[in-house]
């Protein structure tokens, strides 16, 4: 397998994230979430388009085809407040968050999550960030497997409302860079 290659997203990248974000909605509706996430609630394609417009969409390319999206920004939940995070930040630029993690279903299981999460670290670090935090599904345990694994704290459980219509509690990570 070659190496993917993870970039700023471009508006002809859309379409497939969409297609990601569908494949992966339909495969956890015949197979069980781990996300908790709503088919045309979210992620959908307005949330990729935000990224976008905003410069903070990245996707990852294998062999010359996205395989998977997230967004990198500085912008914490309001639900974050309620969470004792143990390394303290003095501005909100100081934190990368991590939002919407998604790879294509055929993807999965091979590292490449890792990977992705790993290029945000050094991204945060090449931007000067001190703190990484990010969230869960409280039910998705490969995920909070591979964030324990790679060094991230757990500090916490809160319930946050999603998109006015996804009420669940996450677990929330966070790593200092």
């Amino acid at each position: 397998m070659k190496e993917v290659v993870i970039r700023k997203a471009l508006r002809e990248d859309i379409e497939r994230i969409e297609e990601i974000y569908e494949e992966f909605l339909d495969y956890e509706a015949e197979h069980g979430t781990v996300t908790n996430w709503i088919k045309g609630v979210y992620p959908t394609e307005k949330n990729a388009l935000a990224g976008l417009e905003n410069d903070t969409l990245f996707v990852g390319e294998l062999d010359g085809k996205v395989i998977g999206s997230y967004i990198l920004n500085h912008i914490q939940p309001d639900e974050y407040s309620k969470i004792d995070w143990k390394f303290s930040i003095d501005r909100p630029e100081d934190v990368i968050v991590i939002h919407t993690l998604c790879l294509d279903v055929k993807c999965q299981g091979l590292g490449l999550g890792k990977k992705f999460v790993n290029f945000a670290l050094e991204y945060g670090r090449k931007i000067g960030c001190k703190v990484m935090r990010l969230d869960t599904y409280e039910f998705n345990e490969p995920a909070a497997k591979m964030y324990d694994k790679m060094g991230f704290r757990y500090v916490g459980k809160e319930k946050f409302f999603f998109e006015n219509a996804i009420l669940e509690n996450l677990i929330c990570f966070e790593y200092e860079l």
